[in-house]
């Protein structure tokens, strides 16, 4: 992975976006298997701290902004943003442009008392949701100890009732572990829960990832439809 990176201003769903990558190295809250960054967690936590670098980061952000047209400023990090102690910085100088700020998090630690007011600053936030079964969450997404599946939903769905913004929850299929008939059912119950505005659905699709967990797009097309249900 590369380090701090931003990118072009793309132009996406009609709106000039940024992204950026607030993390040095993989640091996160789980370690999972099905990854699409592929290594492993260099530090599972869900602390956060001040990494140097984070200044040049600022000012390439800031430079981009004073020299671009930016409309959204997308937070997409190789791991946990919520990591970086000085996200706060970050999201407040985009909002001193007048940018909409959107990012996306696992979600376990959306609640915590420590993160929970920043993120709701937030103009669009993206949980993710990826296995079933206690056995799977523990096997499949290496968590930090004591992390349970139930916890995790509960925390998306508490944050939810307090966020006025755009929360979406992003769904990824796992052959075998989250496909089937049970695994539609499970997912349509989280979703009543939690309520999200929008549900994405995806499966790994690259390599060996695809190849070991893939799901084809008859079952992705299925699921889409039925979790968007309203």
């Amino acid at each position: 992975m590369k380090p701090f990176w931003v990118s072009e201003v793309l132009e996406r769903h009609g709106e000039k976006t940024l992204f950026v990558n607030p993390l040095p190295e993989k640091i996160c809250t789980f370690d999972c298997v099905f990854c699409p960054i592929h290594e492993r967690t260099a530090h599972k936590t869900e602390d956060s701290f001040h990494f140097e670098g984070t200044e040049s980061l600022l000012l390439e952000i800031k430079n981009v902004l004073m020299n671009n047209t930016v409309e959204k400023v997308f937070i997409m990090p190789d791991g946990e943003g919520l990591a970086n102690g000085d996200l706060e910085s970050i999201i407040k100088l985009v909002k001193s442009f007048g940018c909409k700020v959107k990012i996306i998090t696992n979600g376990y630690i959306l609640n915590h008392p420590a993160y929970k007011p920043l993120m709701l600053s937030c103009d669009e936030v993206i949980g993710e949701l990826m296995t079933v079964t206690e056995e799977a969450f523990q096997r499949l997404q290496r968590p930090i100890a004591g992390y349970t599946l139930k916890s995790y939903i509960d925390n998306m769905t508490a944050f939810r009732q307090d966020f006025k913004g755009e929360f979406n929850l992003s769904i990824t299929l796992l052959k075998n572990h989250s496909d089937g008939k049970a695994a539609l059912d499970f997912f349509k119950e989280a979703v009543k829960r939690i309520k999200p505005d929008h549900v994405y659905v995806e499966t790994p699709d690259e390599g060996k990832l695809q190849q070991a967990f893939g799901v084809d797009d008859a079952t992705i097309d299925k699921f889409r439809s039925e979790l968007n249900h309203k």
